[in-house]
Order: structure tokens, then sequence, then C-alpha cells
């Protein structure tokens, strides 16, 4: 019965993980776009000036 448990408390433990990575996976492309975004703007604001 216990090792049954923990096989099962792994498996729930191991989908969290994955959850958690791609969460944070999710969170860094956003971020990484928005970045990107902004320097597309400060470009064109150069642009503009020259």
């Amino acid at each position: 019965m216990d090792a049954v448990r923990l096989v099962v408390i792994g498996e729930l433990v191991q989908q969290q993980n994955q959850n958690l990575l791609r969460l944070q996976q999710a969170v860094d492309r956003r971020r990484r776009e928005r970045r990107r975004k902004d320097r597309v703007v400060w470009v064109r604001l150069d642009t503009e000036k020259a």
C-alpha cells in the first residue's frame, strides 16, 4: 500500500512540476515578445529623429 501511495504522490508531483515549467516558459515568452516590441518602438523613434 505504501509503495503504491509513493508512486501516486511521485506522479502528482511530476505533473505539478511540468505545469509550473509550462507556466514559466509562457511567462518568459511573453516577456521576450514585449521586450522585442519595445525595441522596435525605440528604433522607430530614433529613425524619425534622424
